[in-house]
Parts: structure tokens; C-alpha cells; sequence
């Protein structure tokens, strides 16, 4: 009896764990399809090569400098210093990636760039 009780739970539980997968795997090609909608990233380059990424990354820093000169009109709603102040890293580095800005760098030098973004707006 005891035997038939682990296996029906074990076999609830992978069950789980397939469905979360499932779900997970859904959430992901979601994500990309409104990611490809957006033009974030090139659906036909699909190779992971280190030559691959040096190129994504110089394409991107060329999108970054053409939208910096076009005036930076972003989506993102205008923050005021205390609110960016108060944020944690990974909330700064969300609201830069929403102004399209570097996330790299400590707490202090991500608060001091978008700071100085918000300040130019």
C-alpha cells in the first residue's frame, strides 16, 4: 500500500514538474514573440558564437547612439531623484533597460547614470 502511495506521488509530482516546464517553455516563446514584434533582436542569427555576440553587441551599441541623437524619446515614464534614490539595483537596471542605457556597474554608478539621463530629459 505504502509503495502504490510514493509512486502515485511521484508520479503527481514529475507531472507537476512537466506542466511547470510546459508552461515555462509557453511564457519563454511568448516573451520572444513580442520580443521579435519590438525588433529587440534579429530572429534569423541564431548561432552562439563568440564572433556572433561581438557582432549583436556592436549592432546594438550603434541602435543606442542613433536613438541618443534622435532626442531620447523614450516610453518609459520620467523618474524624480528620490524615487531613483530609493531603487534597488535590479529595479535600476530594469528602468535602464527601458532608457535603453548600460546595466553594467555597481549600485552607485547605475543610480548616477540614470540619474544623469533623467536630468537630461
Amino acid at each position: 500500500a505504502k509503495l502504490a502511495e510514493v509512486k502515485a506521488r511521484r508520479e503527481a509530482a514529475a507531472a507537476k514538474k512537466a506542466a511547470e516546464e510546459e508552461g515555462a517553455k509557453q511564457a519563454e516563446e511568448e516573451r520572444r514573440k513580442q520580443a521579435e514584434s519590438a525588433g529587440a533582436f534579429d530572429v534569423s542569427d541564431s548561432s552562439d558564437s563568440d564572433s556572433d555576440d561581438d557582432d549583436k553587441k556592436k549592432k546594438k551599441k550603434k541602435k543606442k547612439s542613433s536613438k541618443k541623437k534622435s532626442g531620447g524619446g523614450c516610453d518609459a515614464p520620467k523618474l524624480d531623484k528620490i524615487t531613483i534614490k530609493k531603487m534597488k539595483p535590479a529595479q535600476l537596471k530594469e528602468a535602464l533597460k527601458e532608457r535603453e542605457l548600460d546595466i553594467q556597474g555597481n549600485a552607485k554608478t547605475l543610480t548616477a547614470r540614470l540619474l544623469e539621463f533623467e536630468a537630461a530629459r
